[in-house]
C-alpha cells in the first residue's frame, strides 16, 4: 500500500509541475542584488518566504524525523539480513526484509520531499509537505495494522516485536512526523492581496489544523481579556483576509450580483444557486465532516454494546480487549466534538460571509435603484430625490409588478437573519437521513426484526410532525416618536402598537404550543417505538428460549439510538420551519436584487437600455450643453394603480441652460421644479417625444447638488463640507465666509469638528441648508444644482448668500441651476429664468427682462431684498439647538458597552417579568420531579436487566414494563405541564418587557431622541425583541431543565460510586473555571457585536436617505468603502463571537470525554457489578452545554428602559373638561434649554397673548424661534411658567397639553399610508371633515384625494405639498392654539395667501403663532414678536413696531424690496 502511495504522490507532483507554473525557488534567491544586502536582512527575507521561523522550525523537525525513520529502517534491514539463514541468501529475500526495503524507499521519498520543502517558497512547500504528510499517514496506518492492532486483541503479537526498541522508537517518530507536526505546524500567511501589508497577522489565518479544530488560536485573546478585565473592539483578534469585505466582493460579485451577471452576459438565475456556487467547496467540506460526525455518533453506542456484552459474558469468546471499547468511548466523543467543531467552524464562516455578502448586494442595489415610492403598506426610508409631487407608486413592466420597492430596512433587519437561520440545510438534507439509515441498521443488527416493527410505528405516527406553522412576519413597528409627542398621540400610538404586539405574541404563543405538541410527540413516539421494539423482541425471545431475559448490552446501547431518533425528530420540525422561513426571505431578497426598478443607466431591459444610454451618456454627441430636446420624464415607466400620482415633465423642442451663468427655475408649488434637476441627474425615467429626443448634463467636470431637504451625514461639520474632497485651507475658509457658516462655528466648542448628529439634529434648518450649500460650493464641480436652498433662511442670511455666494468668486465660470421662490431676491442677478406651470410645462424660458421681474416681484417675496450694500455681517445669535457640545465635538452618545458579566439588573428584569418567587419555586419543582422520573426510568431498566443476570426476578415482565411506562409517561406529563405554564408566562413576560421598553421610549426626552440614532432604537424593537421572544425565553427554559438534569445525573453517578466524587469535583471545578472565563469574554464580545450592528443600519438609512445626493456627487465608491469598514468591524466581532462558542464547547467536551472514559474504566476494571448497573451509570454521565448569549439583548433593552423621561401622567394633572375654553396664553420669565447641562436658548421671556390673536414671530436664524414653540409644548427643559387659559401648563399632563395645541414643524413629516391616515390617524373624524380640510388648503385641486397613497415621510409629495397636508391636519384637529414653524416656507406666494385665508376662516377664534421669514405672511397679524439671542426684543402691533425708531422689525421691513407694500398691508390691517 505504501509503495502505491509513493507512486501516486510522485505522479501527482510531476503532473502539477508540468501543467502549473509553480515557483520552485524564491524569486530573489541569492542574486547579486541580494549579495548587497546584509546577512540579517537576507535571512529575514529567506524566513519570510518560507512562512516564518516557527514554520521553518517545524519543517526542519519533520525532516529530522523522516531521516531518523530512514535510519531506523536501514538498521532493521541490516539486522534482519544479519540474523537470516545464510543458506538462503542466494534466494529471494524473505517477507520481513522486503517490508524493510519498502520502508527504506518510502522514508527516502518522504525525506527527499521534506528536504526540498526546506528550500522552496511557502506556497510550493505547502504542496510538497502535503504529499509528504499523506504518505506518512499511510505509513502510520500500515505500522498500526502490523503492530498496534495485535495488542488490541486477545492473543495477538506485534509483527516487529523481535526488535522492541526499534519498533516503538519508529512508532514515536512516525506519530510525530505523520500526526503531531501536520496537526500543530502553523499555516504560512499568504495574503489575499500581496499589495496590502498588515502589522499584525490574523491568528486564525495562521493557526495550525489542531488550533483551528480546538480553537487554540483564541487562547491569548481570551485570557488576556479576562485578566485585563477590559474588552474593546480593537482588542479583538484581527479579521482574516478571507473574511474581509473587499475579498468577498472580489470573489462573489460576478457570481451573486444579478445586475453584474447581466452586464457580463451571464444567465440570470435565482440567488440560491449563486450562493451554492460561491460556497460550493465549503459545502462539500461540510458533507465530509457530517459523514465523520455520523460515524462518530454510532461509535459510542457500539462501544457501550460491546463493553456491556463483555461484562455479561465475563469475557467468554471475546476477541477485542475491553480497554479498546473504553478507549473507543473517548475517541467517539472527541471525534464527534472535533467534527462538530469543524462543521460549525465552516458553518459559522458561511454564516458571516453570507450576511456580509447579502448586505453588500442590497447596498449595491440600493445605489442603483430608481427612487420610486412604495405602496402604503411598505416602509422604506425617504429619499431626498422625489421632493416634488412628481414621485409615484412603483409600477414598472408587468414582470416587475411583484417587486415594487422592497423595504430595505426589512431586508437587512428581518430577511437576512431569517436566511441565516436556515444555514443547517446540510445537516437537514444529509446528516438526518444518514443517521436514520444508520439507526435502522444498528437497531436491526442489535434487536433483529423487532426493531423494524417499532420503526414502522414510528414512521406511521410521524405524520403528526407534518403540522408546522411558519413564524409570522409581524414585528412591532417603530414610530415617529417626536411627532407623536408633539401631537399628544402617545397613548393612542402605544395602544395601536401594543395591540399589534399582542397579536404578534398570540401567534408566537400558538407556535410555541404547537412546537410543544410536536416536541411531546417526538418524545412519545421514540419511547413508544422503543417499548414496542422491546416487547416484540422479548416475545420472540420467549418463544425461542422460554426464558424472559433482557441483555443490558442490547437495552442501553439501543436506548441511545432511540434518543438520537427523538432528537432528530425535534431537529426536523425545527429546521424545516427555519428553512421555510429562509426560503421566503431569500425569495424576497432575490426579488429585490432582480426585479427592483433601476435607473435608466443601469436598466437591463434590451428595449430601453440601448436608447437610453445612447441618448444620454454619449456626451460627445451634444457637447457641453445642459438641457433638453423633445424629452419627457416620469418617475416610473407606467402606473396602473389607483390613487397614485405619476407626474410627467415634458420639454417640447430645445431648452438649453446657459453655461457659466445663473439659471433660475421657478413655478408654483408642485409644478415640477425639483423634477427638472432630477431629470438632469438621470433620476427620472426618460422617454423621447421624438426620435431625436435627448437630454444632457455633462459629468466629466463634476456635478454638485444641494437638495431641498438638506441632507447631512452623521459626521463633523468639516467632513460634511469636504465630502471626501481634498482639504484646501484658503478655499475652505472662503466657503465658510460666503455661505455664512463661520458665525455658527463660534457657537460650538469644537468648531467645525462638531458632529451634526443623525439627520443633522444639532443644527437648525437654516444651518443645515447652509452646510449643504457649502458642500456644493467647496466641491470642484463645474455644474452646481441648488434646490430651493434659500427657503430656510432669514432675510439677512438670504441676502448674504446672494451677494457673497451666488455673486462670489467661487461661483464665477460655474454653471448654477437654482430652484427658488425668491424671485425678487435672485432674479436681478440671474442669466436665464425657466418658469413652469402647474402641469409641468414650460411657461417661459429666457433672460430675466424688467417686465418679467416686476411681475414676478409682485407675486413672490419670500423675504424681501433690495439692491444695496449689506451692512455688517450675518448674526446668528444662537443655534436652534445650540447644545454647547463637548470640546471633542461629539453629539451622538456612544452606545454603552458594559464590561464584565451579565448585569444583575437584566436578570432581575427577566425574573420579575415572569412572576413572583412562588412561580419559580413551583416551576422548578415540576421540572425537578419530571427529570427525576426520567432518571428513575433509566434506573428501572438497569434493575430489570440486572434481575435476569442475577436470576433474582421478583416481578413479571408485564410488571417491569408497566413500571417503566409509568415512569416514562409521568416524565412526559410533568414536562408538558411545566412547559405549558412556562410558555404562557414567557409570553406575558415578553409583553411586559416590551411595554416597559415602549413606555420608556415614548416618554423619553427630546434630547435623548436627538442623541440616539434611529438605528439603535430600531435594533431594540427588532433584533433584541426577536431575541427575547425566541432564543432567550426558550434557552432560559432549557437552562432550568439542563441544570436540574446535570445535578441529578451527577448525583446518580456519585451515589452508585462515591469514589467518583473526587474526579467529579475536579471536572466540576475545571468546568466552572473555564466557564467563568468564557462568560466574561463572551458577554463582552456579544456586547461589541450587538453595538456594531446599529452602525450598519444607520449607514444604510443615511445612504438611502441621501441616495440622490450621493449619486449626483459620484460618491458611491466612498459610501461603499465606509460600508465595508463597518461590515469588517461587525464581522470581526461576529467571527470572534461564533468561535468563542466552539472554544468553550471543545474544552467542555474534552472534560466530559475524559470523565466518561475514566468512569467506564473504573466500572470495568476496579468495581465488579452487574452489567445493568454499569449501563445505568454510563448513561447518566453528565454532558455540559453552553447557555446564555441572548441575555445581552435583554440587557440592551434594560438599558433603554433606564433613560431620562418626561414627567408622567397623573390624576392631579388632568385639566377640567372645559379646558381650554379659550386660547389665551401668558408666559412669565420663560427660559429654556435643550438639556440640563447646556446653556439657555430662551432667556426670561414674558408676554401675554389674548385668545384669537394672530402672532407673528420673527428673528434671525438661531434666535430661538423654534425653541419657543418647543417650550410651549414642554418638549425641552424650561423654567418660569406658561399659562394656557389661566392654567399653568407645568401642572397639566403632557398628553393633555399637547392634544390641545397643534404644531406644524419646520420639516413636516408624513407617515406611510394614505392622505386619510395622515389627516386622521386614529379614525376620529368622518370623510366630510377631511375633504373640507383638503379643499380649504387647495389640495383637492391638485388631484389629491383621501385615498391617495403616501410613501414613508411623504416622499411622493413635494416639501410644499407636505406642508399643505400638515396644515390640513391642523385644521382637522381644530385646537385652540396653532403653532406654525415656517410651515409655508416652501410654497409660493399665491398658495401662502390661500393658506392664510383658510386659517382665518376655518380656525376662527383660535390663537395663531406663526414663525416666518416671509414678512408678507405676518404683516396683517395682530402682533409681532421679535426675538434675538433668545431674548424678547420687541412685541407689539406691526404699525407700532414700524414707528419704533431703530427697531429691529422696522429695519427688516426697511431693507425689504417691497417696503411700501408691507407698510400698506400693516396700515390697512390696523384700520
Amino acid at each position: 500500500m505504501t509503495a502505491y502511495a509513493v507512486l501516486l504522490s510522485a505522479s501527482c507532483l510531476i503532473l502539477q509541475a508540468a501543467f502549473r507554473k509553480i515557483p520552485w525557488m524564491t524569486s530573489n534567491g541569492y542574486s547579486a542584488a541580494a549579495d548587497r544586502q546584509s546577512r540579517h536582512a537576507l535571512f529575514s527575507d529567506f524566513m519570510c518566504n518560507r512562512g516564518g521561523r516557527i514554520v521553518y522550525a517545524f519543517q526542519i523537525a519533520r525532516f529530522v524525523g523522516t531521516v531518523g525513520l530512514l535510519i531506523l529502517s536501514t538498521v532493521r534491514l541490516a539486522l534482519d539480513i544479519y540474523h537470516s539463514d545464510t543458506t538462503t541468501l542466494h534466494r529471494q529475500l524473505d517477507f520481513q526484509q522486503r517490508i524493510d526495503a519498502l520502508n527504506i524507499i518510502n522514508y527516502s521519498y518522504i525525506s527527499v520531499l521534506c528536504a526540498v520543502a526546506l528550500v522552496l517558497r511557502s506556497e510550493t512547500a505547502q504542496l510538497i509537505t502535503a504529499n509528504a504528510a499523506v504518505v506518512s499517514l499511510i505509513q502510520l496506518y500500515v505500522f498500526g495494522w502490523r503492530n498496534i492492532w495485535p495488542l488490541m486483541i486477545f492473543g495477538g503479537m506485534p509483527s516487529d516485536a523481535h526488535y522492541p526498541g526499534l519498533c516503538w522508537t519508529e512508532a514515536g517518530l512516525l506519530a510525530v512526523v505523520a500526526v503531531i507536526i501536520p496537526l500543530f505546524i502553523p499555516t504560512p500567511y499568504i495574503p489575499e492581496d500581496p499589495k496590502v501589508s498588515i502589522s499584525i497577522l490574523p491568528p486564525e489565518q495562521t493557526a495550525s489544523l489542531a488550533g483551528i479544530n480546538l480553537f487554540y488560536f483564541l487562547e491569548p485573546f481570551v485570557f488576556r481579556s479576562y485578566f485585563d478585565e477590559q474588552l474593546h473592539h480593537d482588542s479583538l483578534p484581527p479579521l482574516a483576509d478571507y473574511d474581509q469585505s473587499t475579498t468577498l466582493e472580489a470573489h462573489g460579485r460576478d457570481i451573486l450580483d444579478p445586475w453584474r451577471r447581466r452586464e457580463l452576459g451571464l444567465k440570470d438565475r435565482h440567488l440560491f444557486f449563486g450562493i451554492m456556487q460561491f460556497f460550493g467547496t465549503r459545502i462539500f467540506l461540510q458533507v465530509f465532516i457530517v459523514t465523520i460526525n455520523v460515524l462518530a455518533t454510532f461509535l459510542g453506542p457500539i462501544a457501550i454494546n460491546r463493553l456491556l456484552r463483555y461484562l455479561e459474558t465475563g469475557g467468554e469468546n471475546a476477541i477485542v480487549r475491553p480497554w479498546v471499547w473504553i478507549l473507543l468511548i473517548f475517541i467517539s466523543r472527541m471525534l464527534f466534538s472535533l467534527g462538530e467543531n469543524g462543521y460549525l467552524y465552516v458553518t459559522n464562516r458561511i454564516f458571516v460571509h453570507t450576511e456580509n455578502l447579502l448586505l453588500q448586494l442590497i447596498f449595491a442595489q440600493s445605489l442603483r435603484m430608481r427612487v420610486c415610492i412604495p405602496a402604503p403598506s411598505d416602509d422604506i426610508p425617504s429619499s431626498n430625490g422625489p421632493s416634488a409631487s412628481e414621485s409615484t407608486l412603483s409600477s414598472d413592466e408587468d414582470k416587475r409588478k411583484d417587486a415594487g420597492v422592497v423595504n430595505v430596512n426589512t431586508l437587512i433587519g428581518a430577511d437576512i437573519p431569517a436566511i441565516l437561520d436556515g444555514r443547517e440545510f446540510v445537516f437537514f438534507f444529509l446528516q438526518l437521513p444518514l443517521e436514520l439509515i444508520s439507526s435502522i441498521w444498528f437497531l436491526t443488527t442489535v434487536l433483529g426484526w423487532s426493531a423494524i416493527i417499532g420503526m414502522i410505528f414510528l414512521v406511521t405516527d410521524g405524520r403528526v410532525k407534518a403540522v408546522t406553522e411558519c413564524r409570522t412576519g409581524r414585528s412591532s413597528k417603530n414610530v415617529i416618536l417626536m411627532k407623536s409627542q408633539m401631537f399628544g398621540w402617545e397613548s393612542m400610538v402605544k395602544e395601536r402598537i401594543q395591540n399589534t404586539r399582542k397579536e404578534e405574541l398570540r401567534f408566537t404563543r400558538k407556535r410555541r404550543l404547537l412546537e410543544l405538541v410536536i416536541g411531546n410527540t417526538n418524545i412519545l413516539l421514540p419511547v413508544s417505538s422503543m417499548l414496542i421494539t422491546y416487547g416484540v423482541y422479548f416475545g420472540l425471545l420467549s418463544i425461542r428460549v422460554f426464558t424472559n431475559r433482557m441483555a443490558a448490552s442490547l437495552v442501553f446501547s439501543s436506548m441511545s439510538i432511540f434518543d438520537l431518533l427523538r432528537m432528530d425528530l425535534v431537529a426536523i420540525t425545527r429546521d424545516l420551519n427555519d428553512m421555510i422561513n429562509a426560503k421566503v426571505s431569500l425569495d424576497r431578497v432575490d426579488t429585490f436584487l432582480r426585479r427592483t426598478p433601476l435607473l435608466d443607466a443601469y436598466e437591463a431591459d434590451p428595449c430601453t437600455l440601448q436608447d437610453s444610454r445612447q441618448l444620454v451618456l454619449d456626451e460627445s454627441t451634444h457637447g457641453d450643453v445642459i438641457g433638453f430636446h423633445d424629452a419627457s420624464f416620469a418617475w416610473n415607466r407606467r402606473t396602473d394603480a389607483v390613487n397614485t400620482r405619476n407626474f410627467c415633465l415634458n420639454f417640447e423642442g430645445k431648452l438649453l441652460f446657459k453655461r457659466g451663468g445663473l439659471n433660475l427655475i421657478i413655478g408654483p408649488t408642485g409644478s415640477g421644479k425639483t423634477s427638472v434637476l432630477m431629470a438632469l441627474l438621470r433620476e427620472m425615467h426618460f422617454e423621447p417625444m421624438t426620435p431625436n429626443g435627448w437630454y444632457s448634463l455633462p459629468r466629466h467636470a463634476g456635478i454638485a447638488y444641494a437638495v431641498q431637504e438638506s441632507w447631512v451625514m452623521n459626521e463633523t461639520i468639516k467632513e460634511n463640507i469636504l465630502f471626501g474632497s481634498t482639504y484646501d485651507e484658503h478655499r475652505y475658509n472662503s466657503v465658510l465666509e460666503q455661505c455664512a457658516v463661520r458665525p455658527d462655528l463660534a457657537l460650538f466648542a469644537a468648531g467645525d469638528n462638531t458632529e451634526v448628529g443623525e439627520k443633522g439634529i444639532t443644527l437648525s434648518g437654516g444651518q443645515k441648508a447652509r452646510i449643504t450649500l457649502a458642500r456644493a460650493l467647496y466641491s470642484s464641480a463645474e455644474t452646481i444644482l441648488l434646490d430651493d436652498v434659500l427657503s430656510a433662511l432669514d432675510v439677512h442670511t438670504s441676502r448674504w448668500i446672494v451677494e457673497k455666494c451666488l455673486r462670489g468668486d467661487l461661483i464665477q465660470n460655474r454653471t448654477v441651476l437654482l430652484v427658488t421662490h425668491a424671485i425678487s431676491l435672485v432674479g436681478p442677478i440671474a442669466d436665464t429664468i425657466l418658469e413652469l406651470d402647474s402641469s409641468g410645462h414650460i411657461k417661459y424660458h429666457g433672460p430675466p427682462g424688467p417686465e418679467l421681474l416686476e411681475s414676478l416681484r409682485t407675486e413672490e417675496n419670500p423675504c424681501g431684498a433690495e439692491e444695496g450694500e449689506i451692512k455688517g455681517t450675518v448674526h446668528d445669535a444662537l443655534d436652534e439647538k445650540p447644545d454647547a457640545p463637548k470640546a471633542d465635538g461629539k453629539i451622538i452618545i456612544d452606545e454603552e458597552r458594559a464590561q464584565g458579566r451579565l448585569k444583575w439588573a437584566a436578570i432581575h428584569l427577566m425574573l420579575h417579568a415572569y412572576g413572583g418567587l412562588g412561580f419559580w419555586i413551583l416551576l422548578i419543582a415540576v421540572f425537578f420531579i419530571a427529570v427525576l422520573m426520567d432518571i428513575l426510568a433509566t434506573w428501572w431498566l438497569g434493575i430489570w436487566t440486572s434481575s435476569y443476570q442475577t436470576h433474582s426476578t421478583t416481578l413479571t415482565t408485564a410488571g417491569y414494563l408497566a413500571i417503566f411506562i409509568a415512569f416514562s409517561f409521568s416524565q412526559t406529563a410533568l414536562t408538558t405541564l411545566g412547559n405549558i405554564t412556562y410558555i404562557y408566562r414567557s409570553m406575558a413576560a415578553c409583553q411586559r418587557v416590551h411595554e416597559l421598553l415602549l413606555d420608556s421610549i415614548m416618554s423619553s426626552t427630546l434630547r435623548w431622541l436627538d442623541t440616539t440614532p434611529r438605528g439603535r432604537i430600531i435594533s431594540r424593537f427588532t433584533q433584541d425583541v426577536r431575541d427575547m421572544d425566541g432564543p432567550l425565553t426558550q434557552f432560559f427554559g432549557v437552562f432550568i431543565t439542563r441544570t436540574i438534569l446535570l445535578l441529578l445525573r451527577f448525583s446518580a453517578v456519585m451515589m452508585g460510586s462515591p469514589i467518583l466524587l473526587i474526579p467529579g469535583l475536579f471536572v466540576t471545578i475545571a468546568g466552572y473555571s473555564i466557564g467563568q472565563v468564557y462568560l466574561f469574554v463572551q458577554m463582552g464580545v456579544k456586547r461589541i457585536r450587538s453595538n456594531w450592528k446599529s452602525p450598519i443600519y444607520n449607514h444604510f438609512s443615511a445612504a438611502v436617505a441621501g441616495i440622490v445626493s450621493i449619486r449626483a456627487y459620484g460618491a458611491q465608491d466612498a459610501f461603499k468603502a465606509e460600508l465595508f469598514n463597518r461590515l469588517d468591524a461587525y464581522s470581526r466581532s461576529s467571527r470572534c463571537f461564533q468561535n468563542l462558542h466552539r472554544w468553550i464547547a471543545s474544552r467542555v467536551d474534552t472534560l466530559g470525554a475524559l470523565f466518561a472514559t475514566g468512569v467506564a474504566a473504573y466500572l470495568v476494571y476496579f468495581k465488579s457489578e452487574e452489567a445493568g448497573k454499569t449501563g445505568v451509570r454510563a448513561t447518566m454521565l453528565p454532558v455540559h452545554n453552553g447557555l446564555i448569549s441572548c441575555f445581552r439583548s435583554l440587557e440592551r433593552m434594560r438599558d433603554y428602559i433606564d433613560i431620562d423621561h418626561e414627567s408622567g401622567s397623573s390624576e392631579m394633572g388632568k385639566p377640567p373638561a372645559y379646558w381650554p375654553a379659550s386660547g389665551a396664553l401668558r408666559a412669565e420669565n420663560l427660559s429654556a434649554k435643550y438639556s440640563e447641562d447646556s446653556p439657555l436658548v430662551l432667556d426670561n421671556l414674558s408676554f401675554e397673548i389674548k385668545t384669537g390673536e394672530r402672532i407673528g414671530i420673527v428673528g434671525r436664524t438661531g434666535s430661538g424661534k423654534s425653541t419657543l414653540a418647543l417650550s410651549l409644548l414642554r418638549m425641552i427643559p424650561t423654567k418660569g411658567e406658561v399659562y394656557l387659559d389661566g392654567l399653568p401648563t407645568s401642572t397639566i399632563n403632557l398628553n393633555a397639553l399637547r392634544a390641545n395645541l397643534t404644531i406644524i414643524p419646520q420639516e413636516p413629516v408624513l407617515v406611510s399610508g394614505t392622505i386619510r391616515t395622515n389627516l386622521d390617524p386614529f379614525g376620529q373624524q368622518d370623510d366630510a371633515v377631511l375633504n373640507d380640510a383638503l379643499r380649504d388648503i387647495g389640495l383637492l385641486d391638485r388631484d389629491v384625494s383621501l385615498d391617495t397613497a403616501v410613501s414613508d415621510a411623504g416622499g411622493n409629495f413635494s416639501v410644499g405639498e407636505r406642508q399643505l397636508v400638515a396644515l390640513a391636519r391642523a385644521i382637522v384637529r381644530n385646537t385652540r392654539i396653532l403653532l406654525l414653524d415656517e410651515a409655508t416656507a416652501s410654497v409660493d406666494h399665491d398658495t401662502d395667501s390661500i393658506i392664510q385665508e383658510s386659517i382665518r376662516r376655518e380656525l376662527k377664534g383660535a390663537t395663531l403663532l406663526t414663525i416666518a421669514h416671509r414678512l408678507r405672511t405676518i404683516m396683517d397679524y395682530d402682533k409681532i414678536m421679535v426675538l434675538d439671542a433668545g431674548k424678547l426684543i420687541e412685541f407689539d402691533t406691526p404699525t407700532a413696531l414700524l414707528k419704533k425708531k431703530d427697531g429691529l422689525f422696522k429695519s427688516l421691513v426697511e431693507r425689504s424690496g417691497d417696503r411700501d407694500e408691507l407698510q400698506e398691508i400693516a396700515r390697512q390691517h390696523s384700520v
